[in-house]
């Protein structure tokens, strides 16, 4: 369900799932749910993210720091990921 795929880590579920999926059921909709598709978006998991990402206000955080986290998310995702996967397997 997306509550399970919400509250798993995506790489886990990645790396593993392929080998846990026994089948599925006849009557369930299309709605495929791949941990990589998400990244960079706010988790659903309770306190997962601090409460000024889930939209709380905050008299410490500001815009700006929506700024830095969406440009550092964006250079990680970009310069650095494949070296993160890389490391991982190996």
């Amino acid at each position: 369900t997306v509550d399970f795929f919400g509250m798993h880590r995506a790489e886990v579920l990645d790396k593993y799932g392929p080998q846990l999926v026994v089948g599925k059921l006849s009557d369930a909709v299309g709605n495929e749910i791949t941990g990589r598709a998400n990244f960079g978006t706010i988790s659903n998991v309770p306190f997962a993210e601090p409460g000024f990402w889930r939209g709380l206000h905050s008299p410490y955080y500001t815009e700006s720091h929506v700024a830095y986290r969406k440009a550092l998310r964006e250079f990680v995702h970009a310069e650095m990921k494949e070296y993160a996967e890389e490391c991982e397997t190996s």
